[in-house]
């Protein structure tokens, strides 16, 4: 943790200096047997989010196909898990062309060929509505193509896998509060698409026996959000704290097990309470 700055304190006195309680009791779920003889591919597996779930679905038995696109992060991802059901496997989630050849190619990475689960968690960010009016069409597609364009073709592909393979399988989205809250920015608008995409989604493949789902993390700390990570206090929530990565793999390893069967469609968001006072951090 780092020192709260002189304008944190500022904004927590103009808040009513109400009680303040940035504890986190940093679960790691123990061993298990969830997703044994499963094989999952995480896209932004490198770092952040992604790594925490590849090493809750490793510990709970999986095989996980680890993509990304910096190697160097793929690989100390792996010296780090330390497993040799972490499989490396570095690639831009934004280029879908010949994505069904990609497929191809990871499936012979894996013992019986099999994809049982995909999570769709690589993401780019290049800031908020502040910016709206500086945004240009590059800076647009630089973000919908990873965090749209991306999440739909690599679960069509997903999809067609287990489908022909009459794999009873899960696709999650992980997705942000920004899917539910208003902004005019690039990240909002590719969050809004995946939301809609995952509901429509669940209502499609679930005739198939494929369940889809998502999640929806707020302030977490990852280096996406390093800015706030060094900071004590995370003034847009009540509980003024950032997520620890590891409460979004827990959550991730029920929706992508069987225990989370009854759930589709569902975007289950998981913020502390961030959506609830959007915008009281502002001044």
């Amino acid at each position: 943790m780092g020192r709260v700055s002189f304008i944190n304190c500022l904004k927590r006195w103009v808040k009513g200096m109400q009680p303040i309680n940035i504890e986190v009791n940093n679960v790691h779920l123990a061993p298990s047997e969830l997703l044994k003889g499963r094989n999952a591919i995480i896209t932004g597996a490198g770092s952040g989010i992604g790594l925490a779930i590849a090493k809750t679905f490793i510990t709970s038995g999986a095989t996980v196909v680890g993509v990304g696109r910096s190697k160097e992060k793929l690989e100390a991802a792996k010296k780090e898990i330390n497993s040799e059901r972490f499989i490396p496997f570095a690639y831009n989630v934004a280029d879908v062309n010949n994505l069904s050849e990609t497929i191809t190619q990871i499936e012979s990475l894996l013992r019986d060929g099999n994809i049982d689960i995909l999570v769709n968690c690589a993401g780019v960010r290049n800031g908020n509505d502040s910016k709206f009016f500086d945004f240009s069409p590059k800076d647009f597609e630089y973000v919908v193509d990873t965090n749209l364009k991306g999440v739909f073709f690599w679960s069509q592909e997903a999809a067609k896998h287990m489908i022909s393979k009459k794999i009873k399988g899960h696709i999650l989205n992980v997705v942000s509060i920004k899917g539910f809250i208003g902004e005019a920015s690039p990240y909002s608008v590719s969050k809004w698409g995946c939301v809609g995409l995952t509901k429509g989604l669940g209502r499609l493949l679930a005739p198939y026996g494929i369940v889809v789902n998502g999640i929806a993390p707020g302030g977490t700390k990852t280096p996406m959000a390093q800015e706030h990570a060094k900071q004590w206090l995370h003034l847009a929530t009540p509980s003024m704290r950032l997520a620890d990565p590891n409460e979004m793999a827990n959550l991730a390893l029920f929706m992508a097990s069987d225990l989370g069967n009854n759930m589709n469609g569902e975007v289950v968001i998981s913020d502390g309470g961030q959506s609830l006072q959007y915008g009281n951090d502002k001044f």
